[in-house]
């Protein structure tokens, strides 16, 4: 269509229609762009607050036994994380407590077996980092 138009004689009776279904083009292009670009810069945007909010939050390390790894996907704040079931000890409770850790789906493969005893570092209840064996 652009083509056309600037192949168009000067004053030519087909410019006012052909302005009127650029600009149609162009409104349309920037809304689907908008709406698709949202979709993508939104997720990134979200996993950006997802990683500040773990880099100035409280982080706490303790020493668990893996219980299980739930690789169900499960989306909290809009990051997809699966679940790594841990068994640890509460001080509060004086007896062990089973504790669900989410771990970003991004880390394809924990290398961790049921049983084992790790070092976990997590920032409220996301891992952060593990360590196999204990402290």
């Amino acid at each position: 269509i652009i083509v056309f138009y600037a192949l168009q004689p000067f004053a030519s009776p087909l410019e006012v229609p052909l302005k009127i279904i650029m600009y149609a083009f162009t409104t349309l292009f920037i809304i689907f762009s908008c709406i698709y670009l949202e979709i993508v810069y939104g997720r990134v945007n979200r996993y950006y607050k997802h990683l500040k909010n773990m880099a100035n939050g409280k982080k706490s390390t303790f020493t668990a036994t893996v219980l299980s790894i739930n690789y169900e996907d499960r989306s909290q704040d809009g990051v997809d994380f699966y679940i790594l079931e841990v068994l640890t000890w509460s001080d509060s409770h004086d007896d062990y407590i089973k504790r669900s850790i989410l771990v970003d789906k991004e880390i394809k493969d924990l290398d961790l077996s049921q049983g084992e005893i790790i070092t976990v570092v997590s920032s409220v209840n996301t891992l952060m980092g593990y360590q196999k064996g204990a402290l």
